[in-house]
């Protein structure tokens, strides 16, 4: 993950295991993520990756690479790996509201 120095500098101190990363960011940093894109695609990990993941070789995962942006601005870069096996995608669509992708992870 990456965050700006001069904005994120603050969250340096935060302990993140009962809190998220959005939260604290607005909350110390005055920075709300607003909006960004996603880069979603199937591959498969290397050997320590699937040994992190508890995946056997020949198991895909999803790569998933986030650009956070606060008023237009880049204020969040994250690269996380999932297990294709805990992650689905549904898509909803109408001629009136248009294509919707939910992302959900199974339980």
């Amino acid at each position: 993950m990456w965050l700006p120095e001069e904005l994120a500098a603050p969250l340096l101190d935060v302990d993140f295991t009962h809190t998220g990363i959005y939260p604290e960011y607005r909350r110390r940093c005055g920075i709300r993520v607003d909006g960004g894109m996603e880069n979603i695609r199937a591959v498969l990990p290397g050997r320590g990756e699937r040994e992190l993941l508890g995946i056997d070789e020949g198991v895909a995962a999803l790569s998933i690479e986030r650009l956070g942006l606060s008023a237009g601005r880049p204020v969040e870069w994250r690269h996380t790996l999932v297990r294709g096996d805990r992650f689905s995608v549904t898509a909803q669509f109408s001629a009136r509201s248009g294509y919707r992708v939910d992302l959900n992870e199974p339980n």
